[in-house]
């Protein structure tokens, strides 16, 4: 049998290895960031201009809404219901286009206490040349038994006043005079000097010396009242001097005075006295005119 052959063990020598860490990556160096300043400022403008806008909007819509729909829902709450607007109309009258301004009481005369008034209503008159429709109204009050322009009840109440200290009566047969009333009493006149046997076109224009046409009679501005009398028989009476010396004191003078037709229309009536206001009144005596001359006068 062979004999294996010992052999030695081979000795390892080894080896210190030394460990070397590896060398970190080179980190790339960032460059610097410089902001565009000139950018910036444009986009900070951009944003304010555009919240600008916006309020702006905002504003224009709140406006929009509150004019649209808040304002008139309020005016419409504080209007008056169409029931009480009736209720006043009927109460008070309706104002007419056509009748002078509602004047406010510039002052109270010293000497006899009547209130006074501008000229826009001593002076408003209805004739010929200052016509009225139907539509016309004034807003009275009964005083003697006629109606009158509420207005001017305190001044005929001082004129019956003193006229009965000094032992004098003054009663009235007329006073305001409707349209209708007006036009009734023109018919009847034309119809009058119709059957008198005149023509109806010369009746319709010979009607106006005696009653005027409706829509034409001063009668109608409630400023005039007719004293109870015959017209005739009134001139030179005690009660017509009377009123010639007394009554332009509270404002009142004759309407349609001697001589005057050319001016007034009418003839002579001096049972219509008409409120002017004590200082036109005074005026109109001093110049001896009627109410129609001293308005031409003033202009």
């Amino acid at each position: 049998m062979r004999k294996r052959r010992r052999t030695q063990p081979v000795r390892r020598t080894e080896t210190r290895r030394t460990y070397t860490q590896p060398a970190a990556p080179r980190r790339r160096r960032r460059p610097i960031y410089r902001p565009d300043y000139a950018r910036v400022r444009q986009i900070a403008l951009a944003k304010r201009a555009v919240g600008v806008l916006l309020v702006l909007l905002l504003v224009f819509a709140l406006a929009a809404i509150l004019v649209t729909w808040v304002l008139p829902a309020i005016a419409s709450s504080m209007e008056p219901s169409p029931l009480a607007e009736e209720e006043r109309v009927a109460a008070e009258g309706t104002p007419d286009p056509q009748a002078p301004p509602e004047p406010e009481i510039l002052e109270y005369d010293r000497n006899t206490g009547i209130p006074l008034y501008d000229n826009a209503f001593n002076l408003f008159v209805i004739n010929a040349e200052n016509p009225v429709d139907s539509e016309f109204s004034v807003i009275t009050a009964g005083f003697g038994g006629v109606q009158v322009d509420e207005r001017i009840v305190p001044a005929l109440t001082a004129l019956v006043q003193e006229a009965e200290s000094a032992g004098i009566t003054l009663e009235f047969s007329a006073g305001y005079v409707t349209y209708g009333e007006q036009e009734r009493q023109y018919q009847k006149q034309v119809d009058a000097l119709i059957a008198g046997g005149t023509t109806k076109i010369m009746a319709r224009e010979d009607a106006k010396a005696l009653v005027p046409a409706p829509g034409e009679c001063d009668l109608q501005t409630g400023l005039c009242v007719t004293i109870q009398g015959d017209a005739e028989s009134f001139g030179g009476s005690v009660e017509q001097v009377w009123l010639q010396n007394n009554m332009g004191r509270f404002g009142f003078v004759f309407r349609y005075p001697a001589g005057k037709e050319p001016y007034t229309g009418c003839a002579q009536n001096d049972l219509v006295i008409r409120y002017v206001g004590p200082e036109n009144a005074a005026a109109m005596r001093r110049l001896s005119m009627c109410l129609e001359e001293y308005i031409d006068y003033l202009k």
